[in-house]
């Protein structure tokens, strides 16, 4: 499935979730110019630091991923967010 063949309305639904990969990713670019790469400055696993500090470069990818290969985007985008929901739920609870 290429971009330019789907309609219009999926087109426009695949940038609005590309451009919020983006946002995503820019508040974790903030997060590093703030605290520094791995920073330490939180309470939590550094595994999970790693995680977050990762969803900088996966979620420019998923953004790209959504225009250029709109599929596998989709299914990437999808696996991005429902990790990250377990994960942030999991930090949650337990600590």
């Amino acid at each position: 499935m290429l971009f330019k063949t789907l309609n219009n309305k999926t087109k426009l639904i695949l940038i609005i979730q590309a451009i919020c990969m983006l946002i995503g990713a820019s508040t974790h670019i903030l997060w590093i110019i703030e605290n520094g790469l791995f920073s330490h400055n939180i309470n939590h696993p550094f595994i999970s630091t790693i995680f977050w500090d990762s969803l900088t470069l996966i979620d420019i990818i998923a953004a790209l991923l959504l225009i250029l290969r709109p599929q596998i985007g989709i299914l990437f985008t999808l696996t991005i967010i429902i990790i990250d929901v377990i994960h942030n739920n999991l930090i949650l609870f337990i600590y």
